[in-house]
């Protein structure tokens, strides 16, 4: 049996450096991060360049990540409207006009009254139901029903997509 590593969806890896890292992680067998972190610290290994080595530039990028990490922690309940609900706070979209377009952390009631910032979440939703379906795609006798509905879903966001889009051309 012959195995192609490559990049999974989403993911902003290329397909030489997928082919790169899933070889030396398939090399080691069962593994966690430790174990990797381990593997990666030879500058002689593949994996090494994948990580910061400096530790105050990797002290940053922990930080940014927490900084992520803790806005995901976050939902909100919506109180006093007929069914109440808990959803996401806040949610990662573009804000800006052209080059100054960049992404941003934006609260659940400005995403809900701008078109274009909604659409974009939408967008994001279909995006991970989408990995979603290509991590299970091998168990479709068990998720069959759930694909069912992200194909249905796709085509409503898109539907909704070209409706936005023909309303800004007109």
């Amino acid at each position: 049996m012959k195995k192609v590593f490559k990049p999974a969806s989403g993911s902003r890896i290329s397909k030489k450096d997928a082919a790169v890292v899933g070889a030396a992680l398939d090399k080691l067998g069962t593994f966690d991060p430790e174990k990797i972190v381990a593997a990666a610290k030879s500058p002689k290994s593949p994996l090494h360049r994948f990580f910061e080595w400096s530790p105050t530039k990797a002290h940053h990028q922990y930080l940014i990540w927490r900084a992520r990490n803790l806005v995901r922690s976050i939902e909100v309940e919506i109180i006093g409207v007929e069914n109440a609900y808990t959803t996401k706070a806040f949610h990662s979209v573009m804000v800006g006009d052209g080059e100054d377009r960049e992404r941003q952390y934006v609260g659940v009631d400005s995403v809900r009254q701008n078109r274009d910032l909604s659409q974009q979440v939408l967008e994001n939703g279909l995006r991970d139901l989408e990995r979603f379906q290509d991590r299970y795609n091998e168990w479709k006798g068990v998720f069959g029903e759930v694909f069912i509905g992200i194909k249905t879903a796709k085509a409503k966001i898109a539907a909704r997509r070209n409706r936005q889009m023909a309303k800004a051309g007109a």
